[in-house]
């Protein structure tokens, strides 16, 4: 992945090239860019899968951490998400690295954890809101 075009907060990285803490962005899913692209007979889970990958690609620069589809998992449980936007603007507060999401393994509910300082470019630390230096 290359540098996106800084945007009116100037960020110049993605957040897959931040390379954040934790277990839950060690996977990230590059979405089909056609939807007529997928396997034939994709259905149920899987196909609810890629549906749900190809739309927080472009909040994500085109690479879904594995936080980002936990994240939305949980928030599809959150009556507040529904109404008002929150699903929305929750992801692209992490894609852009102000908050980050933890969980211990595949069953922990996720978390978000409030970032003090982002990483200016590739290889600087992540300092989290609480608690030092990750990363």
């Amino acid at each position: 992945m290359g540098r996106q075009e800084p945007g009116r907060d100037g960020l110049e990285y993605r957040l897959k090239e931040l390379d954040p803490p934790g277990v839950v962005y060690d996977t990230w899913f590059i979405p089909p860019q056609d939807a007529g692209a997928l396997p034939i007979g994709l259905t149920g889970e899987a196909a609810a899968f890629v549906a749900r990958v190809q739309r927080l690609g472009p909040i994500y620069g085109g690479a879904v951490p594995e936080a980002a589809v936990r994240l939305d998992l949980r928030l599809d449980e959150e009556a507040v998400t529904r109404r008002d936007g929150v699903r929305a603007r929750t992801h692209r507060l992490h894609a852009r690295g102000h908050v980050l999401v933890e969980a211990e393994d595949e069953r922990a509910v996720p978390r978000l954890r409030l970032v003090h300082s982002r990483p200016r470019r590739p290889g600087e630390a992540w300092v989290l809101m609480g608690g030092g230096a990750d990363g």
